[in-house]
This record gives structure tokens, sequence and C-alpha cells, in this order.
């Protein structure tokens, strides 16, 4: 076993899970086992937050985050909620019960907004109705997560900027839910992002000890050439991937996928650049559910195919998922079909060096999914971060109430 800080010497064996075709583990998204969860979804239904409630939510969040970034955000939030005795609590503010079992905890991560201090602020625009500001579409998820907070009894929202933050405030729930995808409207359906699967990496040191600097050029290369053999699910986007789950629910639709895509776009674990130095450097390498850390390693090892390489392991990180059969999954998909029967729900993999607010809950056995079915258009979604960022009043509405019904839903179930 390769322990971090360990070389791995030049000439292993690669692990055959890594020559042979290899398919994604449906086994890993169903882990949940089913008999938690009831055999049908009896949604909850809530007297919808209001256009204006929504609308003015989200403005005042926008505005907040442009001017001071995330402390802003937790100062108005702690306005908000004074009545409620909500503090400021080492950069993480709650509300609603910590103590006991909470069955759902709302969790926005500010670390994950983009950055726009300074930047267009929450101009709400007639022609057609939208909300206007850079970071309107993320901080959708928190403005109904707010409004579902103060709707249902039970519930708990956990505003922090980090995971170490969270951590502190709630160390655990039977049920934790994320901000993160979205429902991306198409010709056909429109796809219902839930983040399920957070893959796993290891960060690799290469470096010469005869310190000959293009030899270090080549090697890093070849490591950065590599990629393993093509799996599904289906890469739609660089950080996503997409697994219909049930098969049968988008077997057509799958079918057109599978027919006109090549084998870039689908899934594979690869190595990214993040340092480069004279003397050595860094790579990000991803690692799918189904492989080890130490598979990778060997394959990368493999690629560099140079004796006078050193590989150094200096970080890892093992893959973490949920059930797609979990409730929440469950609700959501309910939820979200019974308004709009053309869409559909897809778990997506997030393959960034950075892992998702629901990693660190995963790791401690909570179930955690992230995402909010919040339509919006791909060429919408490609402006997330500009300052003309938009989010239309009317999809925010509906979301808003799909979210409220969703969170009493899950909270009132057995």
């Amino acid at each position: 076993m390769l322990r971090t800080g360990e070389v791995r010497p030049h000439g292993a064996a690669a692990s055959p899970a890594l020559v042979a075709p290899v398919f994604f583990s449906l086994a890993l998204l169903m882990a949940t086992a089913c008999a938690t969860v009831p055999a049908t979804i009896v949604l909850r239904t809530t007297t919808p937050p209001t256009s204006t409630a929504a609308v003015s939510t989200l403005s005042e969040l926008v505005r907040a985050h442009t001017a001071g970034g995330g402390a802003e955000i937790r100062r108005v939030l702690v306005e908000r909620w004074r009545d409620r005795g909500a503090v400021d609590h080492q950069g993480a503010v709650v509300v609603g019960p910590v103590d006991g079992r909470v069955p759902l905890a709302l969790i926005a991560r500010l670390s994950d907004l983009p950055a726009c201090h300074g930047r267009g602020a929450g101009v709400v625009i007639e022609d057609p109705p939208r909300v206007v500001g850079c970071g309107a579409q993320d901080l959708s998820a928190l403005a109904a997560f707010v409004l579902a907070a103060e709707a249902v009894a039970g519930v708990v929202l956990v505003v922090a900027d980090d995971d170490d933050a969270i951590a502190r405030v709630l160390p655990r729930a039977v049920r934790a839910w994320t901000g993160g995808g979205v429902m991306l409207q198409g010709s056909d359906v429109d796809v219902f992002e839930i983040e399920a699967v957070d893959a796993g990496g290891v960060v690799v040191e290469l470096r010469r000890p005869d310190g000959d600097p293009s030899a270090l050029i080549v090697a890093s290369g070849r490591a950065a050439a590599w990629t393993s053999t093509p799996m599904l699910p289906l890469v739609l986007g660089d950080r996503l991937a997409r697994l219909p789950q049930p098969w049968w629910s988008m077997q057509d639709t799958l079918q057109r996928l599978l027919a006109t895509s090549t084998t870039a776009d689908m899934v594979r674990e690869r190595c990214r650049v993040v340092e480069v130095s004279t003397a050595s450097t860094r790579l990000w390498c991803s690692v799918l559910p189904g492989h080890s850390v130490d598979d990778v390693i060997d394959a990368v090892v493999l690629a560099v195919d140079d004796d006078d390489t050193v590989v150094a392991v200096q970080q890892r990180r093992t893959p973490t998922a949920t059930g797609f059969a979990d409730l929440m999954v469950r609700v959501l998909e309910a939820r979200v079909q019974a308004e709009s029967p053309r869409a559909v729900t897809v778990p997506a993999l997030r393959t960034t060096m950075a892992a998702s607010a629901c990693d660190a809950w995963r790791r401690r056995g909570t179930p955690c999914v992230g995402g909010v079915p919040l339509l919006v258009h791909p060429v919408e979604r490609q402006r997330a971060g500009a300052d003309d960022e938009a989010v239309g009043v009317d999809g925010l509405t509906a979301m808003t109430s799909r979210v409220v019904d969703a969170v009493d839903t899950i909270v009132g179930a057995p």
C-alpha cells in the first residue's frame, strides 16, 4: 500500500482494472437500501413563497455578496433572523434546531460562490422579469433554502465559509442537501442535475534528482496526456458526468447520446497540471468510483515511463457517493416530474480537485446531494459569474416552491 508522501518506483505493474474496459458501478449509486425509502412518495404541498419574497431574498443576497462576500451574507442573515437567536459563530450562521436528531440540514458553503466583489448587484429588470447580478444563479439555492427554513419546522440551515465551520456548528444530521447543480433546459428534455458523486483524486509531484528541466517537461507531458479507458457515464461539460438512473426512464435519449457521442464524450480519469517550477511539477489525477488511488498512481508511473523521474504522492482522496435511491433524490424527482413530465433527473459526478460540500458529509456517513431544480438555459448557465448573470423571476419562484415542498416532505417522512 502506498502511503501519502511515499514514492512509487518506476516499473510497478498496473492494476488489471485499468487495462481492461470497466463500467460505472450501478451498485454504487444504489448503495442506500431501498427498504429505508417509502415505496410511494407522498408529496406534501405547502403555501408557496410569493414571487416578491423569492425576488427580494435573492436580490438582497446578491447585493450582500457583491458588497462584502461571505461575511456580508452572514451579517445580512443574522440581521434577518435576529428574533430567532441567530448569531455568526466563527464563520457560520445557523437557523433551526441543532440538538438531537436533525432530519435534514440545508447547507450553503459560501466559498463555492464566484468572486463578485464590487460588481453588478441584484438589479431587478422587468422585461422579461429577472434578477441580474454576479452570483445570482448559485445564490438562488441559498435564497430557496432561506425561505424553506423559515417555512418548515424541524429543518436546520447552515450558512458557512467552509467545511470546518459547518462541522463546528452541526457535526451530524440524518440527511444533508446543498446547492450545486441546476435543471438545464433542452429542446427535448430538461435535465435536472443532482450532484450525487464526488470523484476522488491524488496529487502527485514529478521531480528529477539530476535537475534536468527538459526531461521533467517531457515526463510531465506524458502524465498530463494520460487518460484511463473510457467509461460510462457520459460527460456533458468538464465537471459533470451523467448516468441516467433508472436506465429505462431515459432509454431513447440515452440511445441518441450513445449513437452521436465519441469516446471524448465519455468520462475518463486524467491528470491536470496544477503547479510548475523548474524543479518539479504537481498534478491532480482524478480517481473514479470503482477504482483505487493506487490503481491511478500505477497508471501514471507507467505513463511517465522514466526510471530517472521520481513520482511522489502528496495528497489522496477516495471517491464518495450517495445512493440514487435515497429519499432526497426520490422526493426531488417526484416533485419536479409532477410539474414537468419532460424533466429527467440524473446524477452528476464532480471531477474537480475541490470536493463538493457533500463530500465531507458523506465521509461522516450522512447521505448528501447537491442541486436545486432551477430551470436555466445552457447559454444562461455559461454566464454564471458574469456581471449580467440572470435568473428569471418565474423560474426562481417555481424553483423555490419545489424546494419548500421537497423540504417539507423529507422532514415529514417516517
